[in-house]
């Protein structure tokens, strides 16, 4: 399991590295990036390149040390694989040898989600959630007296 877990986290490094790559090189030769993408679109990728990296760069970050709590960073970046698996599955369905890239994507994104998403709720949430069972009013239980 363990061994499992520390190939996640360099998964989880190496697309934040790849992703941010990609937004620099898109920053550094725009020629290529705008003679592929329009203008809006160019931006889009680059917010979008960004905002991945950032999140597969903190799931790297936050499962270095692991807690008895779900990390929903890891949780958020296992999500993102499995949907760019599945994107990646439904854009080459024709070749098998192109699947499979989009096949072990999708396995590495569950192996992520089962791994990090167990756990328990932190005390922050359970507090919140007690804080709330509290505010709702008990119902009120009439009592039958005896003549």
């Amino acid at each position: 399991m363990r061994i499992l877990k520390r190939r996640i986290r360099a998964f989880f490094v190496f697309q934040a590295l790849i992703l941010m790559a990609a937004a620099v090189r898109s920053l550094i030769n725009p020629a290529i990036a705008k003679s592929l993408l329009p203008e809006a679109r160019h931006e889009v990728f680059l917010a979008v390149c960004v905002g991945l990296s950032l999140i597969f760069a903190g799931a790297f970050v936050t499962t270095r040390k692991p807690g008895p709590f779900r990390n929903p960073w890891a949780i958020a970046a296992s999500l993102v694989s499995i949907t760019a698996g599945a994107y990646l599955v439904w854009l080459s369905h024709s070749s098998l040898a192109s699947v499979a890239r989009g096949l072990i994507t999708i396995l590495i994104g569950i192996a992520g989600l089962y791994l990090y998403s167990e756990g328990g709720v932190s005390r922050k949430s359970a507090a919140a959630i007690a804080s709330a069972a509290a505010m709702v009013p008990a119902p009120a239980v009439e009592v039958n007296q005896f003549p």
